[in-house]
């Protein structure tokens, strides 16, 4: 049997961790990362393999328990969860902007930037609620993709001279796209979702000088699905020690 080791600030986590006890796990929850030292020191059991569920750590606290025998599981890397935490995220974003906008989805006209695992999901779901949907890509295979599933498509070159068609915008690119050229462009009651990571895709400083409803939202499936996703962590977790 394995024991579970939980890392990090994440509310995926906490949901996690009560199923995991309610399935008579060893399992405990740190939600802050102490120092290297700490984990040095940190008690692997011997002859027991113990995995570490992670969200974003730092290499040299992974490398230190990984060198004590710990085994690492990345909610953010692993193929098997891209697809329900696409799922949480769009559906999270889409709340959330519904939230924002004066709008209804259904029969507003959506943008979609990027057409990546999260993008699709995002497209596909507007889509389903009635909006009219366009993605905006740059690469042709992608565009092509897009098209073939339906969607009618624009270059993300174009955005500036396409901005103002659009009633939502959801980006997924962590780039900016979304420069003062193109925001210039927006209609001022548009939504403007950017879940894209790191610094996002968005002028943050140019929108708010135009008053714009830009967001970025981060870690979306802890914070609008975490028993949803913990459920489904958990069957991949246990499914591992069969």
């Amino acid at each position: 049997m394995a024991a579970y080791l939980l890392i990090g600030q994440d509310k995926r986590l906490e949901e996690l961790y009560k199923m995991l006890k309610q399935k008579g796990k060893q399992v405990m929850h740190i939600s802050k990362e102490p120092e290297k030292e700490i984990w040095e020191r940190y008690p692997i059991e011997r002859g027991k393999k113990t995995v570490c569920v992670v969200g974003r750590i730092p290499q040299e606290i992974e490398t230190a328990l990984s060198e004590k025998g710990a085994v690492f599981f990345h909610m953010l890397t692993d193929k098997r969860c891209k697809s329900f935490n696409a799922i949480a995220t769009a559906e999270g974003a889409i709340a959330h902007a519904v939230i924002m906008s004066p709008w209804n989805i259904e029969g507003s006209t959506v943008c979609v930037t990027g057409y990546g695992t999260c993008g699709r999901v995002l497209a596909e779901k507007c889509r389903a609620l009635g909006a009219q949907t366009t993605v905006a890509v740059r690469r042709e295979e992608t565009a092509k993709k897009a098209f073939q599933d339906g969607f009618q498509v624009i270059r993300t070159e174009e955005l500036a001279e396409k901005a103002g068609e659009f009633q939502y915008f959801f980006n997924t690119v962590p780039a900016v796209l979304f420069t003062d050229a193109v925001l210039e462009k927006l209609r001022k009651d548009v939504v403007l979702i950017d879940i894209a990571s790191n610094e996002g895709g968005v002028d943050y400083c140019a929108a708010e000088e135009r008053q714009l409803n830009a967001v970025q939202i981060l870690k979306i499936p802890g914070r609008f699905a975490a028993k949803s996703s913990a459920k489904k962590l958990c069957e991949i977790l246990l499914a591992q020690e069969e």
